[in-house]
């Protein structure tokens, strides 16, 4: 990101203020990430599942 502003390393900490409070306001109104909201829920239990084989979650209906 540095690249891209150009701008120098004192404006690494208002960058990353900046992209804290986006990824909190974002997972506020959504909280699927952008790659799990294309997916259907039976989809995102699956890929938790995968990853978690002993996860509770509850079966889909």
């Amino acid at each position: 990101m540095m690249e891209l502003t150009g701008r120098d390393r004192s404006f690494i900490v208002p960058l990353l203020l900046a992209v804290a409070t986006a990824t909190l306001v974002s997972r506020t109104i959504e909280p699927r990430s952008i790659y799990d909201a294309r997916l259907t829920d039976e989809q995102v239990l699956a890929r938790i599942r995968s990853r978690d084989p002993e996860a509770r979650i509850p079966q889909p209906r």
